[in-house]
């Protein structure tokens, strides 16, 4: 298995660098086929790699909600893989809402209680709503 790590550098104020290739592992098929971009289907094993040298600023969470929903913790690995899916949606190699769909996957398989993987993954939607990506 290889780093299911977050391996991290502060790069500037609040953005972080990867100094390894992450891999976010999931414990069963969540339809990662066809979507375009780094992962690995096989009978036993499903990830993304998130590469090494990639930017993150974990979760982009406003000030106001951080007491409620924090934008580091338990939840980190998901938001730095959401930040990569959203980046890969950007450029036209997966949609938003798949992205989007992924994270609250990502969200429960780092074991973000059900409330908060609701609260976290309505607010992506509705920001991507609003900025009208789709």
């Amino acid at each position: 298995m290889k780093h299911k790590d977050l391996i991290v550098k502060l790069k500037d104020f609040k953005n972080f660098e990867l100094q390894e290739d992450f891999y976010f592992y999931f414990k069963e098929d969540i339809g990662l086929e066809g979507l375009g971009f780094p992962y690995s289907l096989d009978s036993i094993v499903h990830y993304i790699i998130v590469p090494k040298g990639f930017c993150t600023d974990f979760g982009s969470v406003p000030q106001l909600f951080q007491g409620l929903i924090s934008p580091v913790g338990n939840a980190s690995k998901a938001y730095v893989l959401h930040d990569f899916l959203c980046v890969l949606a950007h450029d036209g190699r997966l949609s938003r809402s798949n992205a989007d769909r992924i994270f609250k996957e990502a969200l429960k398989q780092v074991n973000v209680k059900p409330l908060a993987r609701e609260i976290l993954y309505k607010a992506v939607r509705l920001y991507a709503f609003v900025k009208g990506l789709k």
